[in-house]
């Protein structure tokens, strides 16, 4: 029997957080392919059939069948994207040995390519050592 469970990327779609993607430059074109109707239509299905819809598609489909956010999400398996949601992607620019941003992917994000600092802009820019943040509570 498998069990599911929601990823901190779908947590900060239901949720209209910000969610950080470090190192997309990483990830195999099929697993950013997979982010594309997320990332585009703010829409996506799940593995485990569940799925994603926009806010206003929710909202117009709970109207229309007259049911709760609840009882939509318990018996079609449909969940709200909360409209706040947003992702930034951080990677490594292409290179013509490594053409990871395809142009496919392009319509995905607005970007831009930073030059590379320095040690001591780097140091202008971190704040001094204190204690480590402690991690956002949900609940």
């Amino acid at each position: 029997n498998t069990g599911w469970r929601d990823s901190p990327l779908v947590e900060a779609a239901l949720a209209g957080d910000l969610c950080v993607l470090d190192g997309i430059h990483r990830l195999r074109p099929d697993g950013l392919a997979s982010l594309h109707q997320l990332l585009l239509d703010g829409e996506a299905t799940l593995h485990d059939g569940t799925r994603l819809l926009r806010a206003g598609h929710f909202d117009a489909l709970r109207e229309r069948l007259g049911l709760t956010a609840q009882q939509l999400a318990d018996s079609c398996s449909v969940r709200r994207v909360h409209p706040s949601f947003r992702v930034v992607a951080l990677a490594q620019p292409p290179s013509p040995t490594d053409r990871w941003l395809s142009s496919d992917l392009l319509p995905l994000f607005a970007w831009h390519e930073l030059p590379p600092i320095g040690e001591g802009e780097m140091a202008d820019w971190l704040p001094p050592p204190g204690p480590a943040p402690r991690p956002a509570a949900r609940g």
